[in-house]
């Protein structure tokens, strides 16, 4: 019922599961499918109860974040996501989460330090086939902007792209729907842009466009408007 988005059903059937047995992981489930009704405050409730009767269980810890991030209460749920890390360390979408907590705490460079690993879920993967830049020296180097996600994520990061290092060259493959907007708005002399999907020259290095605020924050973007319509 769950999966077929059932909520409410399935919601009066866990009740209904609790009421004959009071049992640790109904509670698990009660409560994650009232954080998905939006029932927070009983879904605390309930998610309490399953992380004292397993304190280990990850899962529930990341629900419980997700609880506490829909109360508003970001520094309980960073908590909670942290130890949901610390009982699954391996899993890269509660490491993700971890990111979007940051964000909402105004924590901008930690944020963007776990939002790599949106990379290493199942819907942000990407190929990249050079090595990844780590923010070393240019000179004398091509680094390679893709592009990632949807059309407002590229608008979004793309404002960063001038900060990048000016010592070597930058290849960007963009949308064919955005190239002419984005090539207008950064006519800067060491890019060179390209349609995505399109062969491009060989390059040394790699960056997703959402990376790039991770070694470029010290530089904040002036904050003046950046699209200049062709």
């Amino acid at each position: 019922l769950q999966a077929s988005n059932k909520l409410s059903l399935a919601e009066i059937c866990f009740r209904k599961a609790l009421a004959l047995r009071d049992d640790p992981a109904i509670h698990h489930h009660l409560g994650e499918i009232l954080r998905a009704n939006l029932k927070y405050a009983e879904a605390e409730k309930h998610l309490l109860i399953t992380t004292k009767a397993f304190p280990n269980e990850a899962r529930a810890w990341y629900n419980l974040a997700l609880v506490y991030v829909g109360m508003n209460r970001i520094e309980e749920a960073i908590k909670a996501n942290e130890l949901s890390t610390k009982f699954e360390p391996n899993i890269a979408d509660i490491k993700f989460q971890r990111s979007l907590l940051y964000f909402f705490a105004g924590e901008y460079q930690k944020a963007f330090d776990m939002y790599e690993y949106r990379l290493q879920t199942q819907n942000g993967k990407l190929n990249m086939p050079e090595p990844p830049w780590d923010g070393k020296n240019l000179q004398g180097k091509t680094l390679h902007v893709y592009c990632e996600q949807g059309f407002g994520d590229v608008i979004q990061f793309i404002r960063f792209l001038p900060l990048l290092p000016r010592d070597g060259k930058i290849i960007i493959t963009v949308p064919k729907e955005l190239r002419r907007l984005i090539e207008n708005s950064f006519p800067l002399a060491h890019v060179e842009y390209y349609n995505h999907g399109v062969d491009n020259p060989p390059c040394d290095y790699s960056i997703s466009i959402g990376s790039i605020p991770r070694f470029t924050l010290k530089g904040q973007p002036s904050g003046e408007p950046y699209l200049i319509a062709p």
